[in-house]
């Protein structure tokens, strides 16, 4: 099914859990045992603070939302917290932003238009340009590999679905056409397949499929949620979100769903994870502090540490991936 660029855009939340009466089907399954990581438990800690140091191995720029000014405004920083940097500026929601590959444009949610839209931007913040318009419940986009085209979240029917969006010529293709209540859509920086994660019988578990919807594979099979998959910059990797300790903590797996394992492991909401540009950094964010602030770790769960600060909520981070 194709439809033309003029898309749609409703109201927005997270889905953490959904129930549906997906038809069962005989889907291949990796699901391995968790490790897990007996660190950063306490409810009062004390975090190593972005100072400058360790960013020669900690290198590209964050993208992240932050509602210091009165609303949910996009900035770009640097992994040392410094040249914290404004990108969008009106009255309206602007967030859930995501760089490119080549860390050149960045996508992003927008009600600036009277409803909720993706537009794009350069990495500075020039150029923005919207491209999708009344287009129903348009959430989570993110770049092709290439950057050549868009993936996201919409509505057809009354069902969450993914369509994927040619930027060159505006025209829109349902990707997995059998398949409904699918979220969170990350495409493998190699170019050949799609994360994501579906909702089904009151959890959500992370799949891998090609770019044409082929050869679906189930990663993650719990009565736990786990949800927000994010590819490594070399594609062998995956970081998610997991509600396996009734909270939510940052996991990361193996590209084909073994060696799964936490990384973080505490009693406030840890989300959002993507990599940073060395393949060992993450970037997430946490409540830990009581606001949305913004943290790094290593991907073997050392090395914590918080780069955002302040009496308001910075979240949503995407690390871009350039060296």
């Amino acid at each position: 099914m194709k439809h033309k660029a003029v898309f749609l855009g409703l109201g927005f939340f997270i889905i953490l859990m959904m129930g549906s009466n997906a038809q069962q089907e005989n889907i291949p399954v990796l699901e391995t045992p968790f490790s897990s990581l007996k660190s950063h438990v306490m409810t009062h800690e004390i975090y190593a603070s972005g100072n400058g140091q360790g960013t020669n191995r900690e290198k590209g720029k964050i993208v992240f939302c932050s509602d210091r000014d009165g609303n949910s405004e996009i900035y770009v920083m640097k992994e040392d917290e410094a040249e914290q940097r404004r990108l969008t500026n009106n009255n309206s929601f602007d967030g859930y932003a995501k760089f490119s590959l080549d860390g050149k444009l960045i996508v992003f949610l927008s009600d600036r238009s009277g409803s909720y839209e993706i537009f794009i931007m350069n990495s500075d913040g020039a150029d923005v340009r919207q491209v999708t318009s009344s287009m129903p419940y348009v959430h989570f986009p993110s770049f092709s590999s290439d950057g050549t085209k868009l993936i996201f979240n919409s509505r057809e029917k009354g069902e969450t679905v993914f369509l994927i969006l040619n930027l060159s010529d505006g025209a829109a293709t349902r990707y997995l056409p059998g398949r409904t209540n699918v979220y969170h859509p990350a495409w493998s920086p190699l170019g050949d397949k799609i994360a994501f994660d579906i909702a089904a019988d009151n959890n959500q578990d992370i799949y891998v499929a090609n770019t044409d919807g082929s050869r679906l594979l189930r990663l993650t099979d719990n009565l736990k949620s786990d949800f927000y998959p994010a590819w490594s910059p070399d594609g062998k990797q995956i970081a998610f979100q997991s509600g396996r300790n009734h909270n939510l903590d940052i996991c990361v797996m193996k590209a084909d769903g073994s060696q799964k394992k936490y990384i973080t492991e505490h009693r406030a909401l840890d989300e959002f994870p993507s990599w940073g540009p060395d393949n060992k950094h993450i970037v997430f964010e946490s409540r830990r502090t009581g606001k949305k602030q913004i943290f790094t770790i290593r991907s073997d769960g050392t090395g914590l540490r918080q780069i955002t600060f302040g009496d308001y909520n910075n979240s949503h981070p995407d690390w871009s991936k350039e060296l």
